[in-house]
């Protein structure tokens, strides 16, 4: 006896250990001394205790399981097979009304030359042995031959023959003896593939007196599906005809129909008690389809339970909301390019920055920047501040751009308090400029002022003095520096070429000769265009129709913290955003990027309330009639104001 082989012979008896009373206390000492030698090579002695204890168990075995005669009343017989590099095995079960109980095992030493067969042609080989050892059993009965060589399996039903003709003769020996071949896990084959790895000990015709035992599947009480309920719910009229579908005992005084095709029987649940079987699998983990249903099929059977399964999991909503999924990424847009200057701004702020050590400008405490940049010409602006309040914000966009470039139709900004407040909004009514405003943690609407903020955030870092001080020859770095087209915002607002210091230019025009050359270079130039990307963009398929969504929670979550919320219904929709009812019966826009469509099996009037519409397409908006005369700026281009609240999306 060696470590080895002493594996094997507690792999066997394990399989058994719950008929043997006492099986720990029998097996300990070979546990002990198992585990002693895999821990080091020379810790393995065989001593009298050993010795023991192994006759102990033999003895336990031969006393209690024994094997049974067949059953004539019986019509479902399966055959196990398995074939190692030295060894075949086989075990024949034999099931009926009371159970499940075993008719005998086979094994034989494979010959030196039958050692250099295939996988394919051993395999093959063990199935047919095994026929021929049970014949006298199996003939003329229905018998299911399990394997865990998958291309055996695949082999008896394939029309094609083989190309060795002694493989061909041994599918024909099988296919008088079987009515089918079906595919078992290693794992799962326990007792054959325990014959097929014997020791080599001399080859003996004769089957041990060694008996088996039928694995059942029989929910236990963790389960809050017991087997009195699977039986009381049962309808065996609309199942009992179909095959491979037995009546067993699985407990005392109850009799539950079962499928058979799997080594064990499988209770067949009812539609009844379908979504109770799946709901207590899955939530324990909230697996996702997969694992969830190899647990379940694993242990119960019923029509298409692998698509109710899926369906359960693809609507559950705590996994919808708990579970991060792919992000949605809508398709990138370009900015509508206004058709005049400084028509179009964006402003944002930066900050909080570091203390300025510089007293230029009188800004001394300056921890922020205002940033303003023209749509059309790429012109940037910034201030710094001091404070962020609405009023210094106001004042310094009043003093910094419209004092300098006029009253712009459009201005652009997030959802900062600053430009949310009363006080901001009474300005832009006052001097006659629209707000727009972004969505909700989407700043890739305002990305014309973001984008510089990269920019000019990056010289500043790389000159590495105090940013303050080097604010000026940023922002003219930035005014100067050609874009894709080669011309400089410099040049877009002002028509000539930008002057750099230490760059001599030629001998100044006349004043005539300016204002012809400025005309010219400003209808020469070509319109800026933005740059184009491909990135790669994922919309759902199911997002334009979705009738509730889950929004994604971009804010600063805690740890257990769902990443979505929701799920919201859903009331207008375009190619951005969403406009979705809140629960306080308010909408709120959502840009499409944080969206997910949300899956419901419950009723849709438990998640939203009924009153509210169902979804529609964002038609265009009537503008509103305006009775007051028309206002213009004091270059005479006429002011289109839009309503207050409206929104753009790029």
């Amino acid at each position: 006896m060696d470590s080895n082989a002493l594996r094997r012979f507690l792999g066997v008896v394990g399989f058994y250990r719950r008929f043997v009373p006492n099986f720990a206390d029998r097996i300990c000492p070979l546990q002990d001394l198992l585990t002693a030698s895999l821990q080091s090579a020379g810790n393995f002695q065989w001593t009298e205790q050993h010795q023991k204890s192994f006759e102990n168990i033999k003895q336990a075995l031969s006393e209690r399981l024994l094997l049974h005669h067949p059953d004539p009343n019986c019509t479902a017989y399966h055959l196990y097979t398995d074939a190692s590099a030295d060894c075949v095995g086989a075990v024949l079960h034999q099931f009926s009304s009371t159970g499940t109980s075993p008719l005998g095992m086979f094994s034989k030493k494979l010959s030196s030359s039958q050692r250099m067969y295939s996988t394919f042609d051993r395999e093959l080989l063990a199935a047919y042995l095994a026929v021929l050892h049970f014949r006298s059993l199996i003939e003329g009965l229905s018998v299911t031959l399990f394997t865990d060589h998958k291309p055996l399996a695949q082999a008896f039903h394939a029309n094609r023959t083989t190309t060795s003709d002694r493989n061909q003769r041994y599918l024909t020996v099988l296919s008088e003896y079987v009515a089918d071949v079906q595919y078992i896990r290693g794992a799962d084959n326990v007792i054959a593939d325990a014959l097929s790895r014997l020791p080599d000990f001399p080859v003996n015709d004769h089957v041990s007196n060694i008996a088996t035992v039928a694995v059942v599947a029989a929910p236990s009480s963790q389960f809050p599906v017991d087997l009195p309920s699977i039986a009381e719910a049962q309808r065996p009229e609309s199942f009992s005809a179909a095959p491979n579908i037995r009546s067993y005992s699985l407990d005392k005084d109850v009799v539950v129909w079962c499928e058979t095709s799997t080594p064990y029987p499988r209770p067949i649940i009812p539609p009844s008690l379908r979504d109770a079987v799946i709901a207590s699998f899955h939530r324990l983990g909230h697996f996702g389809y997969r694992k969830t249903a190899k647990l379940i099929t694993e242990r119960y059977f019923w029509p298409g339970m692998r698509k109710s399964i899926k369906t359960y999991c693809w609507n559950c909503q705590d996994c919808q909301r708990s579970k991060v999924t792919r992000h949605t990424v809508s398709p990138q847009q370009a900015f509508a390019l206004p058709s005049n200057r400084f028509e179009a701004v964006h402003i944002d702020i930066v900050g909080p920055l570091p203390p300025a050590n510089a007293t230029t400008f009188g800004h001394q405490s300056a921890r922020y920047l205002l940033t303003m940049v023209d749509r059309s010409t790429g012109w940037l602006e910034a201030t710094p501040l001091e404070s962020i309040t609405a009023e210094v914000v106001a004042h310094a966009f009043v003093s910094s751009w419209v004092s300098r470039y006029g009253v712009p139709l459009y201005v652009i900004t997030d959802r900062g308090r600053q430009f949310e407040s009363e006080f901001f909004h009474s300005v832009s009514s006052s001097i006659g400029f629209h707000r727009l405003r972004t969505t909700a943690y989407h700043p890739q609407t305002n990305g014309k002022v973001e984008r510089a903020h990269r920019t000019l955030k990056t010289m500043l870092r790389a000159r590495g003095n105090d940013w303050l001080t080097d604010l000026p020859v940023a922002l003219l770095a930035m005014h100067v520096a050609p874009d894709d087209q080669g011309i400089s915002p410099f040049t877009r607002v002002t028509g000539e070429l930008p002057m750099v210091p230490r760059i001599l230019t030629s001998e100044p025009l006349a004043p005539t000769d300016i204002r012809t050359r400025l005309q010219e270079l400003l209808t020469e130039l070509p319109s800026p265009h933005a740059k184009t990307h491909e990135p790669r963009s994922y919309v759902p398929k199911d997002l334009e129709m979705a009738e509730f969504v889950w929004v994604r929670v971009d804010r600063v979550r805690s740890p257990l913290e769902a990443p979505y919320s929701g799920p919201y219904r859903v009331k207008q929709r375009t190619d951005k955003f969403f406009v979705i009812f809140l629960p306080s019966g308010n909408t709120e826009s959502v840009s499409i990027d944080r969206l997910k469509p949300a899956r419901l099996s419950l009723p849709k009037s438990a998640v939203q309330p009924a009153a509210n519409s169902l979804p529609e397409k964002a038609a265009k908006p009537k503008e509103p009639v305006d009775s007051s005369p028309p206002r213009a700026t004091s270059s005479g281009r006429r002011v289109q104001f839009r309503r207050h609240n409206d929104y753009i999306y790029y």
